[in-house]
């Protein structure tokens, strides 16, 4: 084993809990501190059982051993994500003068193979669909949902940060916080935004005294979680006769839909959220070999087709010229119809 410097040792569930300081610090979101803590909590029991619990003490061999053991359980994505988190925490350890030597330093992230992924049909969307037919705050909700995430392509966080003032009507535009905290207005179609507004109605009437300003609630009023929104589309596709169903199989078909009618990918990115670096929108369109042609059909597609992608800027000044652009008010507040 290499011999390592270490100027300031201290236990790694202390140097943990101060990393974590440090991305609120740099005002990091609530997920990306999250996902670093996790790895470092996960590298730090492997090490534990290893006898490990000094930050001097860890090696590249450890780091590889605990990469193994995570591609044992784990998929190859996931084994990325704890490895570039890795990488921040001992670079952060060298930068804090807590080590002299990154044990990182020359080791490469671990490949993650393509994974094609089935494409839905319009007759799936039709079959989720179905399953919210009635009146209910809930089954409102999940429609406008279900519209929302095949018509944007939006990521699941991105829809459950949602407030009502992110909503506009009127211009049928919803602003939502993606990563890296980028601010973008996304254009929604004639019958997602139907399903929008049929939503927001019932939850004022539903819920007329709930000072939160979430826009989605569940059906005791309280914000809607990630671990609901996943309940919801893989209860709503047991109903269809179609399995599992996730947001992300969205955000493909969203993919897939866009590039097939002639679309950019360029324009896609913007759509979708992807700055610059991130991986391009053809690995997330790769098909499976048995899959449908391309026949999901976003609601909307003619609006997505004749209207172009919205600038940030000129969407807002779009929003600024309609005199009587009307904003979800604070529920309890009476929309009109």
């Amino acid at each position: 084993m290499e011999e390592r410097t270490v100027q300031s040792v201290g236990d790694l569930e202390r140097l943990g809990r101060s990393f974590e300081r440090h991305l609120r610090a740099e005002n990091k979101s609530p997920k990306t501190v999250t996902t670093y803590g996790d790895s470092v909590s996960q590298l730090r029991e492997y090490l534990a059982r290893e006898g490990i619990t000094s930050a001097g003490e860890v090696g590249r061999e450890h780091i590889e051993g605990f990469m193994e053991h995570i591609l044992e359980k784990r998929s190859a994505a996931t084994a990325s994500v704890r490895f570039r988190a890795l990488q921040q925490f001992f670079r952060w350890l060298v930068d804090d003068e807590h080590m002299d030597t990154d044990p990182m330093a020359k080791m490469k992230v671990p490949f993650v193979p393509a994974q094609p992924v089935p494409i839905r049909t319009e007759a799936d969307l039709k079959a989720l669909l179905a399953t919210c037919r009635s009146r209910t705050l809930e089954d409102r909700r999940d429609e406008a949902i279900i519209r929302l995430l095949v018509d944007t392509g939006m990521r699941r966080g991105e829809l459950l940060g949602m407030a009502c003032e992110d909503v506009d009507l009127d211009v049928g535009v919803v602003t939502v916080l993606g990563k890296g905290r980028r601010r973008r207005q996304v254009p929604v179609g004639a019958k997602t935004n139907r399903a929008l507004d049929r939503y927001h109605h019932l939850r004022a009437q539903k819920a007329p005294g709930q000072a939160t300003q979430a826009f989605w609630l569940t059906g005791r009023g309280c914000p809607l979680q990630e671990s609901g929104v996943a309940a919801m589309l893989n209860r709503r596709g047991v109903r269809a006769g179609l399995g599992r169903v996730h947001a992300h199989l969205m955000r493909h078909a969203f993919a897939h839909t866009w590039l097939s009618e002639g679309g950019t990918e360029g324009d896609l990115m913007r759509r979708g959220g992807c700055h610059q670096g991130s991986g391009s929108p053809s690995r997330r369109r790769k098909r499976s070999p048995d899959a449908a042609p391309y026949s999901f059909t976003p609601s909307g597609r003619r609006h997505q087709r004749e209207r172009p992608l919205l600038h940030p800027v000129q969407a807002h000044n779009q929003v600024r010229r309609q005199p009587h652009a009307r904003r979800l008010r604070p529920p309890g507040v009476s929309l009109g119809r």
